[in-house]
């Protein structure tokens, strides 16, 4: 299977050990815009919180439940963010497809340019025939990504996240080969 991907602007890849600060930094750097929207990204990420990250991201990866690829700019190799697919339903061949984006990157499309990217990886790579982006009804950016890539607006499903300990509705959007 093919470990890394390219794009116009962005190498992505699976996380490394050497990645361990540069992704503890833009987490940090970003928890204004991300901890609204992701459970996980709660101050303080410190460098053991970053750590088992990057460890567990590598051991998915190695089971192959999960797929998180760090976004890096190809002319200097920062990381700019991440993208990952997850929940993979084997049964019926599809699976989840979340990211973020480093606070200072926002609205340059990155984003979507790494969406763009891992679709190609998912359907072709894994086989995957539907990828499900569920997104909450106010991350506004999200749902942005989520036109800009043509994904299919399906539904708004009840209580379809779990969300600061309560159900929470969500927009279910979808992408197929």
């Amino acid at each position: 299977m093919k470990w890394h991907l390219n794009s116009s602007r962005l190498h992505i890849r699976p996380l490394k050990d050497c990645d361990l600060y540069p992704f503890k930094d833009a987490v940090n750097a970003s928890l204004e815009t991300l901890s609204p929207w992701l459970e996980w990204c709660q101050s303080p990420f410190d460098t053991d919180t970053a750590l088992q990250w990057v460890k567990l991201s590598q051991q998915h990866w190695i089971i192959g439940n999960s797929y998180e690829l760090g976004l890096f700019l190809r002319h200097d190799d920062s990381l700019v963010g991440a993208v990952t697919i997850d929940c993979i339903n084997t049964f019926f061949n599809q699976a989840n497809l979340g990211y973020w984006i480093h606070q200072d990157h926002n609205g340059q499309g990155f984003a979507t340019e790494a969406v763009e990217a891992i679709k190609a990886f998912a359907f072709e790579q894994l086989g995957l025939t539907r990828l499900e982006l569920i997104i909450h009804p106010e991350n506004c950016a999200s749902i942005k990504v989520a036109h800009s890539v043509h994904a299919e607006q399906e539904c708004l499903a009840k209580n379809r996240l779990y969300f600061k300990r309560r159900p929470v509705d969500a927009w279910v959007y979808s992408l197929t080969p």
